[in-house]
């Protein structure tokens, strides 16, 4: 190992939360990453220390219904993909709403390579990720509007949605939805409060999840936010009647050229 990756591996660690060490530390080696579920009745990373190929967020939502995954923008995604070799489009998500939240996809040039990696609550790389998908509130995309690395239609499509929006404003995502993007590479079950993700040529057992369990009893305690974390793009419907995610990008006049 280089100086250089020992030294992001360490800060990595200090930064990471109690919580995330403890999962680190003391999950059993088939179990990946672990969910909880919280007061809204949603589940999610029992950590704020989560990386999307060296983007940090912290807050980060499982559900098993969403085709894709879907990221909030930040700034630092301009900084580390703005090269020659990396690709960018925008797309339009399928919502239900009369305006579709349009959807910024970073690739390499090819779209096959792996921009970096996954990884869960401090957990090591889980998943090498080809894209990343970025939803665009009014306020990133008009940031974005006007940038050299998008085509014609790329910024006309943005410009578009701002004017459809009008004197509405759509709002920046403040967590990631991570759905089959992941979970269809590996073990998914639920059970009561806890949704586990492992090693799919291993079934968890009784004393694993007793084990998860009391790993995450101080949760409310590290986390003291986790039961207010919604559901932000069905805002807390106690009916459960959102089977249709801003997920599935619409192929538009981007991806037509």
């Amino acid at each position: 190992m280089s100086t250089a990756v020992q030294e992001e591996k360490v800060a990595d660690n200090a930064q990471e939360s109690p919580m995330a060490r403890k999962l680190r530390r003391g999950l059993p080696q088939h179990i990946f990453a672990v969910a909880a579920r919280n007061a809204k009745n949603r589940f999610f990373i029992p950590s704020k220390t989560n990386l999307f190929a060296g983007i940090r967020y912290e807050y980060v939502m499982i559900d098993n219904g969403c085709n894709s995954f879907l990221l909030p923008f930040k700034e630092e995604a301009i900084a580390l993909f703005d090269a020659d070799h990396y690709q960018w489009k925008i797309a339009q998500s399928r919502g239900t709403g009369a305006v579709k939240s349009p959807t910024l996809i970073i690739t390499l040039t090819g779209g096959v390579s792996s921009l970096g990696s996954m990884s869960l609550a401090g957990s090591g790389p889980l998943l090498q990720l080809t894209r990343l998908r970025f939803h665009l509130g009014s306020e990133s995309a008009r940031r974005l509007s006007s940038h050299a690395k998008l085509t014609d239609n790329g910024r006309e499509t943005l410009t578009r949605f701002l004017s459809l929006m009008g004197n509405r404003v759509s709002p920046e995502r403040q967590h990631v939805l991570l759905g089959q993007a992941y979970l269809k590479g590996v073990l998914s079950l639920q059970l009561g409060e806890i949704f586990i993700m492992g090693d799919a040529r291993t079934f968890p057992t009784l004393a694993d999840y007793n084990r998860v369990s009391e790993l995450l009893e101080p949760l409310r305690d590290d986390f003291p936010e986790f039961d207010d974390l919604e559901d932000e793009d069905h805002d807390g419907d106690a009916d459960e009647e959102y089977l249709q995610h801003e997920d599935i990008d619409e192929l538009g006049d981007e991806y037509m050229e």
